[in-house]
């Protein structure tokens, strides 16, 4: 049932007067889409008793082209129990003869927008308590489902084929993986004034997957428990129990397809976080490529201690060979809590590293790991 209140481009589901939440904001989008798009306003619940701005969703919200979702001084949270993201594109069609597998088809989508408020009043935030059940191969006792070897569905935002959109002004956590993924096909992003605290396995901030290209990250802060901004190109297999990974981690698979197998020009700058792991990654394996990267400000907060502040690497399958990763550029390193503020591990070419600052007692500016310092080709590294 319709509030009697016009519907206009902006919509709240406090237009709706029945149902859950979930239900409310999934009438509030149809009735978006059937108008060509608009904005929907997660603000104060004035529906629900007593009123709330938190809005807590049972399955992942689901974004058409040309909407924005706003956080307007609000949560938008997942419930207990809930294995699904917290909001994924609508072209990502999952296949429901194996919904936790790769997706059917990958439409395209234009012109979709995040946003909140601001760090300190708009959040998206995981569940309190995961999903849990027996391991869907070795069965057993229920145990919580996170972390990359469950597949898609444990990434909170979740992007593929999509272009022109924007993502930030919010904080993120209680993710139950990555927070924010994208791939196969994703171009023109700009994602900005993000916090993130993550404290699970596989508790990535931002990463860029093969197909990625065009985009913008700046001014992200926070902790995470793994990678921070990470550019992560692999190649593989999408045959499924795979090793540890029970269900595909890209929704879009690994193999060779049309949408790329690359990463390419994607802008970083202005990130003061920390990690257990890396603050940036660059990583290609099998073939895919890494290549047209520039970074500026990055320095960790000491919240957490990172391995390093940079890395450059392969592995996760066949190692990349010379011209996989190409064209890294990056200044204004600056290290307070890692004991190698840049590592590459990885032949390399036509990049530069400038302004490298170890400022942690004993460490150092930069480690090349063996055999790689013979495979350097044009790189510059200036402390």
């Amino acid at each position: 049932m319709v509030a009697q209140s016009r519907i206009s481009g902006v919509i709240s589901p406090n237009n709706f007067i029945a149902g859950t939440q979930t239900a409310r904001i999934k009438q509030a989008l149809a009735v978006l889409k059937e108008h060509g798009g608009g904005t929907l306003e997660l603000g104060i619940d004035t529906v629900t008793v007593p009123n709330t701005s938190t809005w807590t969703i049972t399955e992942s919200i689901i974004l058409p082209s040309d909407t924005t979702l706003f956080l307007n001084h609000s949560k938008l949270k997942l419930a207990d129990g809930v294995f699904d993201t917290i909001i994924r594109n609508e072209g990502i069609i999952v296949d429901e003869s194996n919904p936790n597998g790769l997706a059917r088809e990958l439409r395209h989508n234009r012109n979709i927008k995040i946003i909140g408020s601001g760090i300190s009043s708009a959040f998206v935030e995981g569940p309190d308590v995961p999903f849990a059940a027996p391991h869907p191969v070795s069965g057993g006792e229920p145990i919580p489902w996170i972390g990359d070897f469950y597949g898609w569905r444990t990434v909170s935002i979740l992007l593929a084929n999509c272009d022109e959109y924007e993502i930030g002004g919010f904080s993120m956590s209680k993710t139950t993986c990555w927070a924010i993924s994208q791939e196969h096909g994703c171009e023109n992003m700009y994602i900005h004034d993000i916090a993130f605290n993550t404290t699970v396995k596989n508790g990535d901030g931002i990463d860029f997957r093969k197909g990625c290209r065009n985009g913008r990250v700046e001014n992200i802060t926070g902790a995470c428990a793994d990678d921070v901004v990470a550019c992560t190109a692999l190649l593989g297999r999408n045959t499924y129990p795979q090793g540890n990974y029970v269900f595909p981690i890209q929704v879009g698979g690994n193999a060779d397809n049309a949408f790329g197998n690359n990463i390419d020009n994607i802008q970083i700058k202005n990130i003061n976080a920390s990690s257990k792991c890396h603050v940036i990654i660059c990583l290609a394996a099998g073939g895919a490529k890494v290549q047209n990267i520039s970074a500026s400000n990055i320095e960790d907060n000491m919240t957490l201690s990172a391995v390093n502040i940079v890395a450059v690497y392969t592995g996760y399958g066949e190692s990349a060979k010379m011209g996989d990763i190409s064209n890294i550029h990056m200044k204004r390193i600056f290290s307070n809590n890692s004991t190698v503020a840049l590592k590459i591990n990885t032949p390399l070419l036509d990049s530069t590293f400038e302004h490298i600052e170890q400022r942690k007692t004993g460490g150092a500016a930069y480690e090349i790991t063996p055999p790689y310092d013979a495979q350097m080709v044009n790189v510059q590294i200036k402390i």
